[in-house]
């Protein structure tokens, strides 16, 4: 198991690369054409981001269903042939996302909007990515199990939804970080 591991982790560092250099590219080129569009995602609303009461609710569950509806659906293919499929098309795009955020930082407000970009997604991605690197390794080896021919083995499945759930529970505690503590960090340093 450890082999097939570690021909993973090449594979995931070269798509996240790609997926990284791919949404710098995107943005670059769409910039030229719809500056106004991309200059819409302001970063500075990073820092008015004190909502309070109802309001703060809803974000909290907007942030709940779009964070995790992805993770969730990594854990369902986890049970079928295609995780492994699903988990590389997933780093693909979390690259690509880390790309187009970072380029509209960098183009918007030049270098110090890059960084305060990096210094806002800081405290929430120390748990984001330690959650997700844990549930994507979880999906990618009980979709090994089951390409291997252990597909119906009841302990298997009940530790990987039990591995499942606390890597959703850790992405879970990340965006509570977001919604709740980054904001008030964000006003303290900006």
């Amino acid at each position: 198991m450890r082999k097939v591991r570690i021909q993973h982790s090449g594979a995931i560092i070269c798509l996240f690369l790609i997926g990284f250099i791919v949404g710098i590219i995107f943005v670059n080129l769409q910039w030229r054409i719809r500056r106004t569009d991309i200059a819409g995602v302001n970063l500075f609303f990073l820092g008015e981001s004190g909502i309070q009461g109802k309001e703060q609710k809803g974000y909290l569950l907007y942030l709940l269903v779009n964070r995790l509806r992805l993770p969730v659906g990594l854990c369902l293919a986890g049970m079928l042939t295609i995780g492994v499929i699903a988990v590389y098309c997933a780093v693909l795009w979390y690259g690509f996302l880390g790309g187009m955020l970072l380029a509209v930082g960098l183009l918007s407000m030049g270098v110090k909007g890059m960084l305060m970009l990096l210094l806002a997604f800081l405290l929430p991605m120390l748990v984001y990515a330690p959650g997700l690197f844990f549930l994507l390794g979880n999906v990618l080896q009980m979709s090994e199990s089951i390409n291997m021919g252990r597909m119906f083995q009841a302990g298997l499945y009940g530790s990987y939804l039990l591995r499942c759930l606390m890597g959703l529970l850790a992405l879970g505690a990340g965006i509570l970080i977001e919604c709740y503590v980054n904001p008030y960090v964000v006003t303290l340093l900006f």
